[in-house]
């Protein structure tokens, strides 16, 4: 059975606050840290594939932390990708590791690899949380007075919750309910209209925050005071009675574990909670403030298991001279940004920057598949029309694509 470690993204002034630390939730110990120098980090998201992607300050750029070996592997700019500059602060990965999620304070946008990205309806108030179903299906967003569910295909804004000063949420796996806090009221919202169904008033002399359970079976509520661990209840999905009480989680922000470890935090210490009859918890103190975990396999060295299959002779096709001019509506020429390249089918065949006259030019190298029935290069995903496209608004920019 895989052992899941806490991934802590942590920031700061001091020397080495900016980092990812790895803590083991058996006992609290770290089991090492990878620095980020003067970069702090504002999100994780574990990709499930043995990699953790860091998006950093300046919200425009991501980083790949290999848990395999334990360092920093790669830079990728989010720009191109983006249909707008929005100062990203909170991203997701889809359990399948097909979608990320970008959200900012008042926009959200879909990305996935060889589709135009797809914007969620702007909310007329900032972006706090966001969470999504386990089938992917549907979003949903919270702001400080409402939850709102967006359809993850088209972008279109589903349902908005009635208005109350919302402090946290939680969506159960199946997507049938919605789980929120709202100054002393606990409630349980239907998952497609985000109508209320159950509202319990609750002595709640502190800040309080939801969670479910991976499986759905229960959800737990943790409260703060003044910042401090405060107990954990346990309760029933549908009637929200308390069923007992497990130990202690911090409410700052939490994340599961697949083994049903609850890890949170708050200000610069991590705590991890394994859901046994006696609540077991492990704290550790991190050197920085943290901002976000998940969780992923052991770092270093792993044990891996190869599986070999058969695929298809891929081959080199050449595409020389694509072209793409970026002028504002008045045709001044725009220079320095990046135009991202794609074929008739929307696969992305290369990136440029535009130069003085407002003119970026690339050179393709791309691999494809041979036709068993003719031996030919299948070049099917590479045909034009090719188009180029910026992080600018449509409205701002024209763009004209020449294939050499």
């Amino acid at each position: 059975m895989t052992k899941y470690y806490v991934y802590a993204a942590h920031r700061g002034q001091a020397p080495g606050a900016n980092g990812i630390t790895t803590v083991d939730p058996d006992t609290g110990e770290i089991a090492g840290t990878v620095s980020l120098g003067t970069v702090a980090p504002l999100a994780l998201a574990h990709n499930g594939e043995g990699r953790i992607t860091v998006l950093v300050d300046d919200s425009v750029e991501a980083r790949t932390l290999d848990t395999g070996r334990f360092a920093i592997t790669g830079t990728f700019d989010l720009d191109g990708s983006a249909q707008t500059r929005a100062p990203w602060t909170l991203m997701r990965i889809t359990e399948d590791n097909t979608r990320l999620y970008l959200a900012s304070s008042r926009a959200v946008l879909a990305v996935e690899d060889g589709r135009d990205p797809v914007a969620m309806e702007s909310p007329r108030e900032d972006i706090t949380e966001i969470a999504t179903t386990a089938d992917d299906t549907s979003l949903y967003a919270r702001t400080a007075n409402t939850i709102l569910r967006f359809d993850t295909t088209t972008g279109a804004l589903l349902a908005t919750s009635p208005t109350w000063a919302y402090r946290s949420f939680a969506v159960h796996p199946d997507g049938s309910a919605v789980y929120a806090t709202a100054g002393e009221l606990l409630l349980r919202l239907d998952g497609t209209t985000l109508a209320p169904t159950v509202e319990k008033q609750r002595p709640l002399r502190t800040e309080a925050h939801v969670a479910v359970a991976p499986d759905g079976r229960n959800v737990y509520l943790a409260s703060v005071t003044a910042g401090l661990l405060d107990m954990t209840q346990r309760l029933d999905p549908v009637t929200l009675e308390q069923t007992g009480t497990v130990g202690h989680a911090f409410a700052q922000g939490r994340r599961w574990a697949p083994d049903g470890r609850l890890a949170s935090f708050g200000q610069d210490t991590l705590a991890v909670m394994e859901f046994t009859t006696d609540g077991r918890l492990t704290a550790t103190q991190l050197p920085g403030e943290i901002v976000d975990i998940a969780f992923a396999g052991p770092p270093g060295r792993q044990n891996t298991r190869l599986e070999a299959t058969a695929g298809p002779l891929l081959v080199p096709v050449r595409i020389d001279g694509l072209t793409a001019r970026l002028t504002t509506e008045r045709g001044v020429p725009i220079s320095g940004e990046k135009i991202s390249f794609a074929s008739a089918s929307g696969r992305h065949l290369a990136t440029a920057t535009t130069g003085n006259d407002g003119r970026a030019q690339a050179d393709v190298e791309a691999y494809v598949p041979l036709d068993p029935a003719t031996g030919q290069p299948d070049t099917t995903t590479l045909t034009g029309p090719y188009t180029g496209r910026t992080a600018y608004a449509p409205a701002r920019t024209t763009t004209d694509t020449d294939p050499a």
